[in-house]
């Protein structure tokens, strides 16, 4: 019996990979170069507070790859929680997207994160570099593609880094997806995650390219992560979750980012550094 068991987990499990990686991929930028690609590609920068210090940050084409840095300092303020620093480039004339796949390396040296050492200042700095957007619409968004993000369910897979971690080695970072439920027109507000996870057995090393990808299957009505070859896990959401609207954000607010989120700290200014390489970005259809 422990054998049928045994042999029908191989089935499903091979079975689900074949089918997430089923979808044809088609390369948005292979950032061949020689310069970022302003019809593909648009750049936004967002501050969460005015006296938070971006010190550097930006991107360029670097021997065939996209070379992308953010250099930020946090707040002084006498509030606990962190404020944001995100550098992000979103996607240009996509729609109806069902997998996004990249290849993320992290620079030797790419990555210094500092929390605040102030007793009564617990929350952590965190950097997330990672990649994303809304797959689609709960039904309660307005009208699609006018960039409002209402009702969409925006997915998200990456590297992360806490500044008080003490499971991910040095030179490491782990990684961790997301499946949120927006619930305003900029996404900066969202119900409790639908899926959030960390795994905790998985460090990805300073200098390692590793493949990264979120493939939407509706027809069973999941999303599976993919972290080089290897499904590392699946959200099935729930048969009452429609999926049949387009996302309200334009062109599904397709991205990747370069993100440090910053704890505040009266005693002196945390820090957040992160220095990382994409090789592409695919994308299906």
């Amino acid at each position: 019996m422990k054998s049928y068991v045994l042999l029908i987990t191989i089935v499903l499990s091979i079975f689900m990979a074949c089918s997430a990686q089923a979808q044809t991929l088609r390369t948005y930028d292979d950032f061949s170069g020689p310069y970022i690609d302003p019809l593909r590609w648009l750049p936004r920068n967002v501050s969460s507070a005015d006296d938070l210090w971006a010190y550097e940050g930006g991107f360029r084409i670097l021997k065939g790859k996209l070379s992308y840095y953010n250099l930020a300092y946090g707040t002084n303020l006498a509030t606990d929680g962190t404020e944001s620093m995100r550098r992000q480039l979103y996607l240009r004339e996509v729609s109806g997207v069902t997998s996004i796949e990249t290849s993320i390396q992290i620079m030797k040296n790419g990555n210094k994160i500092t929390g605040c050492p102030t007793p009564g200042y617990p929350e952590p700095s965190v950097t997330r570099i990672g990649f994303g957007g809304s797959f689609f619409n709960d039904g309660s968004g307005v009208l699609p593609g006018n960039n409002d993000y209402t009702g969409d369910i925006f997915v998200s897979i990456g590297l992360v880094k806490l500044s008080n971690s003490t499971t991910i080695p040095p030179g490491y970072m782990g990684v961790g997806a997301t499946v949120r439920q927006c619930i305003n027109s900029d996404c900066s507000d969202s119900n409790p995650p639908l899926f959030n996870t960390s795994f905790n057995d998985l460090f990805i090393k300073f200098g390692k390219k590793t493949m990264l990808r979120i493939t939407l299957d509706k027809g069973a009505k999941r999303f599976t992560f993919q972290v080089g070859k290897k499904i590392v896990e699946t959200y099935i959401y729930p048969d009452t979750l429609d999926d049949s609207q387009a996302p309200g954000a334009a062109n599904g607010g397709m991205r990747i980012e370069v993100a440090h989120y910053l704890a505040n700290c009266p005693a002196g200014r945390t820090g957040g550094w992160a220095d990382v390489a994409f090789d592409y970005v695919s994308v299906s259809p």
